[in-house]
């Protein structure tokens, strides 16, 4: 694997969880409109809303990215981002290792009820996660299936050169904005 950069590990070091994410975000947002998806809204667009959108008192966090697809599907994408060996690496099929969500993350009702939070909609929605490995500089798509499982939607996507233009926009071991655009 190659070596963690300094501002990463020093993050992983302090357990930093935040500034890792924040990364990762910051990395999927490029990545995606790279890729030619549509940016509908991301989480800090939606975050302490929610409860005014849906008209009910709820503690429900909006999905990282509500998007419309290449392919016209509206979605919601999920980016993880990881640090450390556990988390890395790759499936014997190629594909970067499974991401671990929080339970009922991968149900068309949950990914629905977010899509819901831009506008109400016909039908039910489907989710994404983009999966963004900093110890192996990779990042890759996948469609969350209905059992809740996760089928490469993206070839493995090089990310070194957005990592490093995030982390080069910020000083010192400060940590990226939360807020993308």
């Amino acid at each position: 694997m190659p070596e963690l950069h300094p501002k990463i590990l020093a993050w992983r070091n302090a357990r930093n969880y935040t500034a890792i994410g924040n990364l990762g975000e910051h990395i999927a947002f490029q990545i995606l409109e790279d890729l030619g998806y549509q940016i509908l809204a991301t989480q800090d667009d939606l975050v302490g809303g929610v409860s005014n959108i849906l008209e009910i008192p709820t503690r429900m966090n909006p999905e990282d990215f509500i998007v419309i697809a290449p392919d016209s599907r509206l979605l919601t994408v999920n980016a993880k981002a990881v640090a450390s060996r556990s988390t890395s690496g790759r499936r014997k099929d190629g594909s970067l290792r499974r991401v671990h969500l929080s339970r009922g993350q991968g149900t068309v009702d949950y990914n629905t009820t977010r899509a819901e939070l831009i506008s109400p909609l016909d039908g039910e929605t489907d989710g994404q996660i983009i999966k963004i490995d900093l110890l192996l500089m990779e990042a890759q798509i996948f469609d969350i299936m209905d059992d809740a499982t996760h089928t490469p939607a993206s070839d493995i996507i090089d990310i070194t050169s957005y990592a490093h233009e995030i982390l080069d926009a910020t000083v010192g071991t400060v940590k990226p904005p939360s807020t993308i655009r």
